[in-house]
């Protein structure tokens, strides 16, 4: 099906490769992936192993919960966190989406015969708001959604086939908002090439009928999930915020500076270096119905963050087939180099961060031993190496979280207490949520202490002699060690 697609046979074919080479590699010559959720995603892994297992520290603390739409990439995770760990499984849920656009972008430029440079501009736009917050769920199902809309788009599938059945269904026992945006894209491609009649409905029917399962998860979460009760509304940004977001942070891959001029060069691109494909219907359908989506639907809804964000993830890979031909070679293929030098240079500088902070990181963890509790909490906005971006991106929120690789750890908060996910706490009383790093200022120590942790780690790069002495007395744990950042305090009773 692919034939044609993946030789490579000119200068171009291997400048793809090996500029896409480069961007992966990134993710993995370094220790830990710049990514905000995936060391929480590293220890659900770790869990849920640990649990078919019937390793008894986590049957004490976790339940593994099947009625979730994150069932599908766990599974597909899980035997590579079980063979290598869960970090390895990360990155190799990273690399999976990171080939999967890039090479369905390329092959949808050769299928609509763009001129074959064209298929760079697929690499520019990968490092997404999705990627570098760590969404991996929702990228590992986004990029199986991907390969069923692509034979869709090439008429290899048809909408109403028992084979577009099996995709949505096993999409949505993914990732909810990574179904929607395929069926979405889907069905605007049905209807912009059939017209819209009650035939055409018809056939539409059972690839969206998974959405009562959206529903009943949504009841479900509604119910369950302490962040929803603390987050109850749906919170929209301005066309301002918006028209930023889509901009700088999507386009632009959320750095400073470089984020303007790397959309001033798309801008030049598409108005003096290309011909531009303005009358096809379906692709403007495409893009305009994204767009508007993206325009219409909520930052946040309920337990659910940067919902808006994602939404431009499917129309990234239209853009390079609005260009039918090349004004200026030398002028594009320079253009377009500079924008995946920039995309690469934005993965490098937040890969480059986390590893100036794992010397001190790993300094106050090396003592903490196996079978233990832990309270994390960081001051959110104490970003400290991580202020290069445009938006701010805590890349350390969740850091501990990748301890679960090597011990058997139980680190709180964990998505496991206020998130409708594969791996459920036993404990009903839980006090923290979602929240907690966003309200260090006004943390109640003495809870903390209450539920007898063996340690606290503490990441604030501000944190003085005196506020650690208030923390001491309010909690009762001890200093063990601190390095620049990062604070590790133990219980009184931890022997």
């Amino acid at each position: 099906m692919f034939k044609g697609y993946i030789k490579t046979n000119n200068q171009y074919d291997l400048a793809f490769l090996l500029l896409l080479a480069t961007l992966i590699g990134l993710f993995w010559v370094f220790q830990y992936p710049a990514i905000v959720d995936g060391p929480q995603h590293a220890s659900q892994l770790k869990i849920l192993d640990q649990l078919l297992q019937n390793q008894s520290f986590y049957q004490d603390r976790f339940w593994i919960n099947w009625f979730t739409p994150y069932v599908l990439p766990n599974l597909l995770m899980l035997p590579i966190a079980h063979l290598f760990g869960p970090i390895i499984a990360i990155k190799v849920a990273i690399t999976v989406y990171l080939l999967v656009f890039a090479f369905v972008g390329r092959a949808l430029v050769l299928h609509f015969k763009r001129p074959r440079q064209v298929q760079l501009l697929s690499l520019c736009f990968l490092y997404s708001p999705a990627l570098y917050w760590g969404f991996i769920p929702f990228l590992l199902t986004l990029s199986i959604g991907t390969i069923w809309l692509y034979f869709v788009i090439i008429r290899r599938i048809k909408i109403q086939s028992m084979a577009s059945l099996i995709f949505s269904f096993s999409l949505i026992f993914g990732h909810a908002i990574a179904w929607a945006l395929i069926v979405f894209n889907i069905m605007v491609l049905h209807f912009t090439r059939n017209h819209f009649s009650s035939k055409t409905v018809l056939q539409v029917i059972p690839i969206i009928s998974p959405i009562f399962l959206v529903l009943l998860w949504t009841i479900f979460s509604v119910s369950t999930e302490s962040s929803s009760n603390e987050i109850s509304e749906l919170i929209f940004g301005t066309p301002i915020d918006k028209l930023g977001t889509m901009t700088l942070v999507v386009l632009g891959d959320n750095t400073k500076y470089l984020s303007i001029v790397k959309v001033l060069l798309l801008v030049f691109i598409f108005t003096r270096f290309v011909f531009v494909d303005k009358n096809n219907k379906v692709l403007n359908a495409l893009i305009a119905a994204n767009i508007l989506l993206f325009f219409i639907s909520p930052y946040i809804a309920f337990s659910t963050a940067y919902i808006a964000d994602r939404l431009l993830q499917v129309s990234i890979l239209f853009i390079p087939l609005f260009i039918s031909n090349i004004k200026s070679t030398r002028a594009f293929n320079l253009s377009i180099l500079i924008m995946v030098m920039f995309s690469i240079m934005a993965v490098f500088t937040n890969q480059l961060a986390v590893n100036r902070e794992n010397k001190d990181y790993h300094e106050i963890i090396r003592t903490i031993r196996n079978t233990s509790d832990i309270f994390y909490i960081s001051k959110f906005d104490d970003l400290g190496y991580f202020n290069i971006t445009s938006r701010p991106l805590p890349l350390f929120l969740h850091t501990p979280h990748w301890l679960s690789n090597t011990l058997d750890i139980n680190i709180d908060y964990s998505f496991a207490y206020v998130h409708n996910i594969m791996i459920r706490t036993k404990h009903g009383d839980y006090p923290w949520t979602g929240q907690v790093s966003y309200n260090y200022d006004n943390l109640d120590w003495e809870k903390v202490q209450a539920l007898n942790y063996d340690y606290i780690i503490i990441r604030n790069c501000t944190l003085t002699e005196e506020e650690i002495l208030t923390i001491q007395d309010q909690s009762q744990y001890g200093l063990r060690v601190s390095a620049k950042c990062w604070h590790l305090l133990e219980a009184p009773n931890r022997k």
